[in-house]
């Protein structure tokens, strides 16, 4: 693999790698370890890709090694996250409408916050999603349906 061409992946998905990792992880430091080690297992690969494909396969990686550690048996006994809590906060101290945003879809079971998170940060189309999370897209669009509509009463029950 060209270092040159190593160098711009880096650059351009090395911030979409580490919000899908702190997504899964809730934890800084996971999402750090676990964006080097994907783009370590990326030039490991060698071979260069297209510009969808890398940003495809680079999601894939960072998913399936994120779903990894908060599977480990480590993570699940273990509860980490004060960190990631303390961080939206300073973050979204100027808006409060944006916590209650983020609390809401941290608050959503994986699969459902996985999704949203994809569609609507990463900005990915319900097909891509399918792909990365080998589901059928209509189970992604039956899961973005279901995540929407308990936020919104996550979102209504918090403004009352």
């Amino acid at each position: 693999m060209d270092r040159y061409y190593f160098e711009k992946c880096v650059e351009k998905y090395e911030n979409t790698v580490f919000r899908i990792a702190v997504n899964y992880c809730r934890d800084r430091h996971d999402a750090q370890d676990i964006t080097q080690e994907v783009f370590l297992r990326f030039y490991r690969r060698g071979k260069q890709l297209d510009e969808q494909q890398t940003k495809l396969y680079l999601i894939r990686i960072a998913v399936n090694m994120s779903i990894n550690l908060t599977k480990s048996a480590w993570k699940t006994k273990v509860v980490t996250g004060d960190e990631f809590i303390a961080q939206l906060r300073d973050t979204a101290a100027e808006c409060e409408q944006s916590l209650t945003v983020i609390s809401a879809v941290r608050a959503l079971p994986i699969k459902y916050r996985s999704v949203i998170h994809l569609y609507y940060y990463e900005q990915l189309s319900v097909r891509q999603i399918a792909g990365i999370l080998k589901r059928r897209e209509t189970t992604v669009q039956t899961q973005l349906m279901r995540a929407r509509q308990m936020l919104k009463e996550r979102i209504g029950e918090a403004e009352l």
